[in-house]
Order: structure tokens, then C-alpha cells, then sequence
């Protein structure tokens, strides 16, 4: 056993005791203590830092539906409750907490190749676009106006691929829909409705429901 923790720690692994401290209620990641929590895939060694964001009296994290990282590396925090998305820099400072009125329920969220931020607004039926400077671009779906014919009926995630197009997971329909220009959805659509599941995008075009 002793040389399987060796080999463990050596592959930034988690020996089985260094998690007594975690059971005994201690932080591993605390000032406190003398262990840390290192995680491997076989290749890298990475280190949990919990928590990793600075929270401020202006706003702190709460129920997390999804988060992306931009070109310049900030890191955007959609959440349920207001301020909806949070922005922080590489190192875990608030750089900015964002809230549009028409995010009632923010529930998917993706950055593109431009550094556009899409939001998912789950219960006002739309994907709502903004710029790098968070000004809106445009809308797809009718605010407030539910649709089985037409965008949208509770989007749940957006995905832009290399090429520009975007795609979006109709909730209540259980369908995806492909390719969406701009403002424009052309009327194509793929999968039909079943149980719901959750929507895993790759802007290389792999779709994963």
C-alpha cells in the first residue's frame, strides 16, 4: 500500500489517508493544513484552490448554472440569482457584475471565437448576445413568448461553432436547433422530443445530447 501511495502522490494523485482531514471537517486546502488536494490525468498534475474567486459585498457566488473563459482569460460565472453573470479576472478578482433585465433564469452560456458572450435566458425564452464591452447585440426568440413552432420554448444551452453558426437546445421541445445566422433561425431542426437530458456543445461541430 505504501508504495501505491508513493506511486499515487507521485502522479499528483490523493492518497487514500491524506483525505482523513477532509473527514475530520478540516479544509485540505486550509492554512491549516498539511495536505493538499492535487488531482492527475495521467498526463498534467493540477491543484484545487477552493475558493478560488475573491467574493466582495458587491456581489458573490451563489447556484453556478455555467461558466466560460474568455481570449484574454476572464472568467464568466452565470448564475440563478442576481447579478446573473459575474466576471472575475485569471486570478479570482471581481472584475464585474453584470445583470441585464431580461436574464429572469440564466441557464446556459458561451464566449465564441470574437469574444461574444451568449446567455441562455431560460424563462424568457431567448438567447440574448453581447459584445466584449457587455453591450447587447441582439436577441433570438421573442421575450416572454414561448413557441412550439418557432424559437424558442425554454432554451437550455448555446453553442457557436468555427464557422459562425450557432446552435441551441429548444428545452421544452427537446430538440436542437441548426444552424441559427444572426437574427435569422433557418427551419431546421434535429432530434425529437424524449427525455430530457443535458446538451454537451464542441464548436469543432461534435454534439454530444
Amino acid at each position: 500500500m505504501a508504495r501505491n501511495k508513493k506511486r499515487l502522490m507521485d502522479e499528483g494523485g490523493v492518497a487514500a489517508d491524506d483525505l482523513q482531514d477532509q473527514s475530520r471537517g478540516k479544509s485540505m486546502n486550509s492554512p491549516t493544513s498539511k495536505h493538499v488536494f492535487r488531482m492527475t490525468d495521467g498526463k498534467s498534475s493540477y491543484q484545487m484552490i477552493r475558493p478560488w474567486q475573491k467574493d466582495t459585498q458587491q456581489a458573490r457566488i451563489e447556484s453556478i448554472s455555467q461558466l466560460a473563459v474568455d481570449s484574454s482569460g476572464r472568467v464568466f460565472v452565470l448564475q440563478r440569482s442576481a447579478p446573473h453573470v459575474l466576471i472575475y479576472s485569471a486570478t479570482g478578482d471581481l472584475e464585474c457584475a453584470f445583470n441585464d433585465p431580461r436574464i429572469t433564469s440564466g441557464h446556459g452560456l458561451f464566449i465564441d471565437m470574437e469574444d461574444r458572450l451568449f446567455v441562455v435566458s431560460y424563462d424568457s425564452h431567448q438567447v440574448l448576445v453581447f459584445d466584449r464591452e457587455l453591450q447587447p447585440l441582439f436577441a433570438l426568440g421573442t421575450l416572454d413568448s414561448p413557441s412550439w413552432n418557432a424559437p424558442f420554448n425554454h432554451p437550455t444551452d448555446v453553442a457557436v461553432a468555427m464557422d459562425g453558426e450557432i446552435y441551441v437546445s429548444d428545452g421544452c421541445r427537446e430538440r436542437l436547433r441548426s444552424p441559427l445566422f444572426g437574427d435569422r433561425c433557418a427551419p431546421l431542426d434535429m432530434g425529437q422530443r424524449g427525455r430530457r437530458t443535458r446538451s454537451v456543445f464542441d464548436p469543432s461541430r461534435n454534439l454530444g445530447i
